[in-house]
């Protein structure tokens, strides 16, 4: 009778500690979690949003969609940042004979999308705006804040 008494005893410690492990590996936040996604719709000539708020040390994904009949990009002269990782669009200088010497630069054509992921390092208010040729002036043009 004892030697029953312990077994049922160390079983019903045995599944307490077993328990506990499971919380503690469920309540993990995700990577995906992490990341605060924004959708940036480019249209004739306009950004929305407009202004775009992000938090210092947060990793930020730009999802990117051009809704407009014409070619347009997202530009940022100069913003310091930690890793940055883009894909879709052409992301290099020298599309359409207009470079950009951007530190963020992501060009699109009608219909297409594209991202730029990266990690807010610096509190600031930084200008984005499209390079193409007259459209900057137009209004086409916001401002990315870090706090």
């Amino acid at each position: 009778m004892r030697r029953a008494v312990v077994l049922v005893l160390f079983g019903l410690l045995s599944l307490g500690v077993t328990a506990c492990a499971d919380d503690d590996s469920s309540s993990a936040p995700s990577a995906e979690a992490e990341v605060r996604e924004v959708s940036v719709m480019m249209r004739d000539i306009a950004f929305e949003p407009t202004a775009i708020e992000v938090a210092r040390g947060e990793t930020v994904r730009l999802n990117f969609e051009n809704g407009g009949a014409l070619p347009h990009d997202f530009s940022i002269d100069s913003m310091p940042m930690g890793r940055m990782e883009m894909t879709g669009g052409m992301t290099s200088n020298g599309h359409g004979g207009h470079g950009s010497e951007s530190a963020m630069h992501m060009a699109l054509a009608t219909g297409e999308h594209g991202m730029i992921e990266f990690e807010a390092t610096e509190p600031g208010e930084y200008v984005f705006y499209c390079n193409e040729p007259g459209h900057r002036d137009a209004g086409m043009h916001g401002i990315l804040r870090v706090s």
